[in-house]
């Protein structure tokens, strides 16, 4: 998914997102709910997720 911005004064590159929905409901309907989200939250995420993931 791309969150460039096509037109304006926006920065261009990288946006994090979180996946908001199960990758089974993403493959089953072929599509993704993400929700953009500055890097420093999608760290936090990750990292309180790291256990319950196991890895």
């Amino acid at each position: 998914m791309t969150f460039d911005p096509q037109a304006g004064h926006g920065q261009r590159g990288r946006r994090p997102a979180i996946m908001m929905s199960p990758r089974d409901y993403n493959r089953k309907v072929q599509r993704a709910f993400e929700c953009k989200a500055p890097s420093g939250v999608v760290a936090e995420v990750r990292e309180r997720l790291r256990p319950l993931l196991g890895y």
